[in-house]
């Protein structure tokens, strides 16, 4: 009552995006005025979103609390602005972009009263940073050393044996040279058109296991993709949506499903 229908409209589509970034995101990759950050430093930190607040923890320390959160989902890209509380940095903000992609949260934001970056990217000595993060399901504890067990069983360098993408079979000589390497939740691509770099995690309770993968390196950086997969001793078989139109249910890539069936068997050492 006595706001115009846009404002309300607005002030809808905000209350809208808030409910689907509500969660707990944990950090899988920070890059700072144009370089990298290290592993450790962002290692283990979760963004944990309510309604309206947000803080930041690691384990049991709080490193940022009481964070107001504002979006405008309608702006292209789309905006966010956090609003400081306590301390010297009381009412100051941090401007942001953002982009939501399924699982996968990206940002970029300028520092404390600095302006807002257009593009999701960082410059040496521009002040910018850029955060990519991953929703954090709720897992039992038997649940989460499934998973770990798995992601051990990947470790290594595996070749391509056959792919099969939308119905059509893809020629082994076109993936000779490629590889993938697996260290940990790591994972680095390698082909003709160069090496992409990522975080991949695991649901190895569901049926077929599922595999979620977030590049961090290279032209898709940010991009989520969806898959199913089998590991049987040094062979690994998955099928990918590289479509967008949601994860395999089989392990199949008929004409038009955007699906990718591949399978990958370990390199074995003096290979």
């Amino acid at each position: 009552l006595g706001l115009p229908a846009a404002a309300r409209a607005d002030d809808a589509d905000a209350k809208a995006e808030l409910a689907r970034l509500k969660g707990v995101w944990r950090v899988v990759f920070v890059e700072s005025n144009g370089e990298p950050a290290p592993r450790e430093r962002f290692e283990g930190v979760e963004v944990v979103i309510g309604d309206g607040r947000h803080l930041v923890r690691r384990g049991d320390q709080v490193l940022a609390h009481d964070v107001t959160i504002d979006v405008d989902p309608t702006a292209k890209p789309k905006t966010s602005t956090d609003t400081l509380h306590g301390g010297e940095n009381e009412g100051k903000q941090i401007l942001g972009i953002y982009q939501l992609d399924g699982e996968v949260l990206m940002s970029c934001v300028g520092g404390i009263g600095q302006d807002r970056p257009k593009a999701f990217e960082t410059k040496p000595d521009g002040g910018h940073t850029l955060r990519i993060l991953r929703r954090v399901k709720e897992r039992t504890e038997a649940q989460a050393k499934a998973d770990e067990d798995v992601i051990r069983r990947f470790v290594g360098t595996w070749r391509f044996d056959s792919m099969r993408a939308e119905g059509r079979p893809v020629p082994i000589e076109a993936l000779k040279d490629a590889k993938l390497v697996l260290d940990g939740d790591r994972f680095a691509m390698t082909d003709a058109n160069g090496t992409v770099g990522g975080v991949y995690w695991v649901d190895a309770s569901a049926a077929p296991m599922t595999l979620d993968i977030v590049f961090t390196d290279g032209p898709e950086r940010g991009k989520g993709v969806r898959a199913i997969f089998q590991l049987e001793g040094d062979t690994y078989t998955s099928c990918v949506d590289v479509a967008g139109r949601g994860r395999p249910k089989a392990f199949t890539a008929e004409p038009g499903s955007g699906h990718v069936l591949q399978v990958l068997k370990r390199e074995k050492p003096g290979n």
